[in-house]
């Protein structure tokens, strides 16, 4: 699995809020998540925050922390099944968009195991999505190619 770095220090770029993990990310609101130029560290207080004001913190945030590959849900035999899922959507015109600023690239679990091109889906990536904003999401996106 491990490109570059060691299995050790790899990182999922879709984690859960919780603390001592970091904001990669924000969506912003076309949906598309801006990744930041240096994670945050996330605390009690953060979370608190988030959840008094009725946000489920997955669906506005992008979270990473250690990746936890055999003991995470979507593991497979074949490495990240999120990573694997997103490599069918490579053929829909998104190899044209530039590579995005990152700053877990050489350490990213995705893009150690599917390379540059993972990077430019990731911003269109939300941990928590509602089947209607799916819906919504690939009606839009998909409609003309």
């Amino acid at each position: 699995m491990a490109k570059n770095g060691t299995v050790q220090d790899a990182m999922c770029p879709s984690f859960q809020c919780e603390e001592g993990s970091l904001l990669l990310g924000v969506r912003g609101g076309n949906g598309r998540v801006s990744i930041l130029t240096k994670p945050l560290k996330i605390d009690r207080s953060f979370i608190e925050i988030v959840k008094d004001a009725g946000i489920i913190p997955e669906q506005q945030f992008r979270f990473t922390n250690r990746c936890m590959q055999s003991d995470c849900k979507q593991w497979t035999s074949k490495g990240c099944g999120i990573a694997i899922r997103m490599s069918h959507f490579f053929k829909s015109g998104y190899l044209s968009e530039p590579l995005p600023q990152c700053s877990i690239r050489n350490a990213c679990t995705w893009h150690r195991q599917e390379g540059d091109r993972i990077c430019k889906l990731c911003p269109h990536i939300v941990t928590d999505i509602t089947g209607q904003e799916v819906a919504k999401y690939f009606d839009r996106t998909f409609t003309n190619i």
